[in-house]
């Protein structure tokens, strides 16, 4: 009933020794790297997640610095981010006027921002903004369900608004 030889037998599982077979190291595989781009694609498990901020990415020496925030503005700011954490993505795209991505930003009008972001960042086509009363607007850059904060803008600079009726 034992095997007919007493040879032990070799194994073909390639990362078991190397001993006359392909070392492991040629197995390993680079991983892919993706670019922050495409972490904007709103998968259905990205889109049943609640929204989480950051501050990886804040811009602290430039003109929207969050670190300019006025002490009045810092207690709205945190309510605000609070409340927005109990929206999963989904909801936050689809229910609230407060919220935009910008595909392109490229396209703003002052282009001092554009410009600031290319200086900060190799590839950012992934910026949203909230808005959150009168003129303040707080920008970020969306990776699924992460918005890492990047810019205050109490005075609605950064993307200003077309006049109405003009």
């Amino acid at each position: 009933m034992g095997r007919n030889n007493n040879q032990p037998r070799e194994s073909k599982n390639p990362y078991k020794g190397a001993g006359g077979r392909t070392p492991k190291s040629e197995f390993n595989v680079e991983p892919v790297k993706i670019p922050k781009t495409s972490a904007v694609v709103d998968g259905i498990d990205c889109m049943r997640r609640h929204v989480q901020f950051t501050f990886r990415d804040s811009d602290l020496d430039g003109p929207w610095s969050l670190a300019d925030l006025a002490p009045e503005h810092v207690r709205d700011l945190f309510q605000f981010l609070k409340s927005i954490e109990t929206q999963t993505v989904g909801e936050l795209i689809a229910s609230s006027s407060l919220y935009k991505e910008y595909p392109n930003f490229s396209e703003c009008p002052n282009q001092d921002a554009p410009r600031r972001l290319a200086e900060l960042y190799d590839s950012a086509d992934n910026v949203c903004r909230f808005e959150l009363s009168g003129r303040r607007r707080l920008y970020g850059l969306r990776y699924d369900h992460l918005i890492a904060l990047l810019w205050w803008d109490p005075e609605h600079e950064v993307w200003p608004s077309r006049l109405k009726n003009t």
